[in-house]
């Protein structure tokens, strides 16, 4: 039992459940060193690191992360006010159009937006919009799907008991539904966070001037291959770190559906506190604020340069 038992302190849990990765980066670090991997093309872990932070001190990254997470952000937006409505309208306002259009909504959402790329630029041209279509696209689908799941899964005598006490229909929607569809829309809104950023990444690689795909594509033409390393740590890091934010967000937000198992670790459930929704809000509001502002900013100077030359570009002479 006490052999069990220790590995219940957080610390032994940490390095257990993080062997792999520890183990991944050792080897990472030290295979180029010993010339288990050719150093020009896979730099050593440490060497990735350092540019990193190179990158970081000259300042232009932040602008490149602000701006791609700018787009996820206004395509997550734009995708949810599409799904929920339109969810809410077809569960519960015109359930028999679900089983006609299903089928239909099922196969428009196996689409591939790559695929479906030349028709966004055709009606929304190569400028951003069409990158937002693109993650609207992504994000729709699985927030539309577990709206109509949530909706089926509402308690059928909360409805029957709010009409016996004459609720108006706005009542029955803030009070009942939308709080039993909740953790259905956010975890479609989990789904479609995680693939929208990896595919913004994938989408700025074309037609753009700023982004951290446009950086792995920039570094990839000018042969960078530490930057090309460096540029995908930290495209992996922001995609684990939203990951655990929405999770976070989840437990806080909806404390009441997380309480743990026998099986389960013994967490603390809590509401979010005062001071970490303003925090939230004032980090949309900068993201949404920055990034459209660097957007401008880039696409102002790609268009007043002669050159195309992305490496000075990314370098800072247009005054990032």
């Amino acid at each position: 039992m006490e052999r069990n038992n220790r590995f219940n302190y957080p610390l032994g849990s940490i390095l257990v459940k993080s062997s792999g990765i520890i183990v991944f980066f050792v080897l990472w670090e030290i295979g180029p060193r010993l010339g288990w991997a050719d150093n020009q093309f896979v730099p050593s872990f440490s060497t990735v690191i350092i540019e990193l932070f190179k990158l970081f001190t000259d300042g232009d990254i932040t602008m490149h992360i602000m701006v791609t997470l700018w787009r996820v952000l206004v395509g997550i937006i734009a995708g949810c006010v599409i799904a929920i409505p339109l969810g809410i309208i077809l569960s519960k306002i015109h359930p028999s159009l679900i089983e006609i259009l299903n089928p239909m909504l099922r196969l428009l959402s196996q689409a591939n937006p790559f695929s479906l790329s030349p028709i966004f630029i055709l009606f929304f041209g190569v400028g951003e919009l069409a990158k937002i279509s693109m993650i609207t696209w992504v994000c729709i689908w699985p927030v539309l799907f577990n709206v109509i799941a949530g909706v089926k899964t509402v308690d059928p005598l909360l409805e029957k008991s709010a009409k016996a006490l004459n609720a108006s229909p706005f009542q029955r929607l803030s009070k009942i539904l939308l709080p039993s569809v909740g953790p259905w829309v956010f975890a479609g809104l989990r789904t479609g966070v995680e693939i929208s950023f990896f595919m913004v990444v994938a989408a700025e690689m074309i037609g753009t001037s700023a982004g951290l795909g446009w950086l792995v594509h920039t570094a990839g033409m000018n042969y960078r291959i530490v930057w090309i390393y460096s540029s995908a740590v930290l495209i992996i890091a922001l995609g684990v770190f939203i990951k655990w934010f929405l999770g976070y967000a989840y437990e806080r937000l909806f404390f009441w559906k997380t309480a743990g198992d026998f099986y389960s670790e013994v967490r603390i459930r809590k509401r979010f506190d005062t001071s970490e929704v303003l925090f939230i809000i004032f980090m949309l509001i900068v993201i949404l604020g920055f990034g459209a502002k660097q957007i401008i900013k880039a696409d102002f100077y790609s268009k007043s340069i002669e050159s195309h030359d992305h490496l000075e570009l990314y370098k800072g002479s247009g005054g990032f």
